[in-house]
């Protein structure tokens, strides 16, 4: 799991020992334990049960790890997309180069 659901799950346990919160959430300690430090992953149920004890809402979310755009059904697509992605670079200079001069003057 990543570090920042094992830094929720510290914060939502609170002050409570590892002990206490597992056998309020009905599991082992040791599994409880496992999970809190990145060695085991939960099954959704586990935060399900974590966010109901602690009045929290849980969310899920899938987020695409690269931008996926349509692939272009013809020619003249491609050559429409390949003017603009040269019109983005040459935006994206020229609002370097500002930044650049604003910086320096």
């Amino acid at each position: 799991m990543e570090l920042a659901f094992r830094e929720s799950l510290k914060k939502m346990r609170g002050t409570k020992s590892k002990e206490k919160f597992s056998q309020e959430l009905e599991m082992s300690r040791s599994n409880y334990s496992r999970i809190e430090s990145g060695k085991s992953d939960p099954t959704i149920k586990t935060p399900e049960q974590i966010a109901k004890l602690t009045n929290s809402t849980l969310v899920v979310d899938l987020i695409p790890n690269e931008p996926t755009e349509p692939e272009p059904e013809t020619e003249s697509e491609q050559v429409t997309l390949d003017l603009e992605m040269e019109e983005e670079k040459s935006n994206d200079f020229v609002w370097i180069m500002h930044e650049i001069v604003a910086y320096f003057f």
